[in-house]
């Protein structure tokens, strides 16, 4: 049963509704285009990034990590904590506001 459409229809974020096909041809389904107008954004506004270098640390872990664990039959591999237990002190963000 497949009835994602009907709940994309009512909740899908205006941006995603709005993008062009060309903007959705600019990588990972048109991720990569909301990424760079929210970092954009930021520069140009001068606004905090959304993520910092721990979230993006941790991001890039997760291929060479996979390849590890896949190497090993798919055993599970510990996530390295490159915050060294500081994550427990953040403050959770709100979500950032994709500009229009």
């Amino acid at each position: 049963m497949n009835n994602a459409n009907a709940y994309k229809d009512r909740y899908q974020c205006d941006i995603w509704k709005k993008m062009t096909d060309k903007e959705r041809d600019l990588g990972h389904g048109g991720m990569d285009y909301i990424e760079f107008r929210v970092l954009f954004d930021c520069l140009e506004n001068n606004k905090p990034l959304p993520i910092d270098v721990y979230d993006m640390a941790t991001w890039m872990a997760v291929t060479p990590l996979s390849t590890l664990s896949m190497e090993k039959g798919g055993e599970p591999v510990e996530m390295p904590d490159f915050t060294r237990g500081k994550y427990k002190e953040r403050a959770p963000e709100d979500v950032v506001e994709i500009p229009a």
